[in-house]
């Protein structure tokens, strides 16, 4: 597209002109896979909570529930966009164990592994976020929209260029988008928790289709 015909429809839409990535609504756009150094944000957004919360004066309860309803909330909107990096998670979650256990004037020392205070409070675990997996469940709801709803023009735009979502077929595409192929990935990890709806009849003489219509379930599928 020329630069007089890019300008002409960023005119008439009434949007701006960028290259990749870019920020929208506070989640980076990318073709391809985000780096770690454009997450800075996200981190000093993390950083600036932080500081101002006085650890001192707070309990192992009142960190906990600052921990739970804000500090980790924080990347929450990017993890239903994006595949978030494992080191970008790993950054927020020892930031986050450092506020709960370090003491006022240093180190402190972690009572429990991370894995038993993410456990449900019946469990044991005071109910703090793990992020991996909502990253999984985060985008597990994507996983669910494109088996689902077909007709939804951006996953209608995807699965025309990169052909239908199946989670039991192992995803071998070149020159994929980073978010098509982290769909793909989730879809392989959450296949066991798939079963098949019974619809009209019509998707059985099209087995080519077998990906679509899925829901969360206990049944094996295999």
């Amino acid at each position: 597209m020329l630069p007089m015909q890019q300008d002409e429809l960023s005119g008439s839409l009434g949007l701006q002109i960028a290259a990749l990535p870019f920020v929208y609504l506070g989640v980076i756009i990318s073709g391809k896979q985000v780096k770690v150094r454009e997450h800075q944000s996200l981190v000093e957004r993390v950083d600036k909570k932080l500081a101002n919360w006085k650890r001192g004066v707070l309990s192992t309860a009142d960190r906990s529930m600052l921990i739970s309803a804000t500090l980790l909330a924080i990347p929450t909107h990017c993890l239903g966009s994006i595949w978030l990096l494992d080191s970008v998670l790993e950054t927020i979650t020892k930031k986050a164990k450092s506020f709960l256990w370090d003491k006022a004037n240093g180190p402190g020392m972690h009572l429990v592994s991370w894995e038993t205070v993410s456990r449900p409070k019946a469990e044991g675990g005071l109910e703090i976020r793990d992020l991996w997996r909502a990253r999984t469940a985060h985008l597990g709801k994507l996983v669910l929209k494109v088996l689902n709803q077909e007709e939804v023009p951006w996953i209608k735009l995807l699965t025309a260029k990169y052909g239908p979502l199946s989670p039991w077929n192992r995803f071998e595409g070149q020159n994929v988008s980073w978010l098509w192929r982290s769909i793909n990935g989730v879809g392989r990890s959450l296949k066991l928790g798939f079963r098949k709806l019974i619809g009209n009849g019509a998707l059985l003489v099209r087995p080519q289709n077998l990906g679509s219509h899925w829901s969360h379930g206990a049944d094996n599928p295999g």
